[in-house]
């Protein structure tokens, strides 16, 4: 079983590497953003495939952004499992 102590996890979270990290994620859900607008509004593209890609991606730099210490161990330990 792995347990991630909460002390530990806010050092991680408040290591420069990991806000570099967590601001890219951030950066890269607003190029997701503008690439939704040039390919709908600008381009008049509306490729529901690409266009799901695109939520999806999204959808998951925001989960790994709000991940915290307890959803963390519970994805290990059902892994473990």
């Amino acid at each position: 079983m792995i347990i991630i102590e909460r002390d530990a996890f806010e050092e991680w979270k408040a290591h420069p590497i990991t806000e570099a990290l967590m601001r890219g994620l951030v950066l890269a859900e607003r190029e997701i953003e503008k690439t939704w607008i040039n390919l709908t509004l600008e381009g008049g593209e509306c490729d529901p495939l690409t266009l799901a890609k695109l939520r999806e991606r999204r959808s998951v730099y925001r989960e790994i952004r709000e991940l915290d210490h307890l959803k963390i161990e519970e994805l290990n330990n059902e892994q473990g499992t």
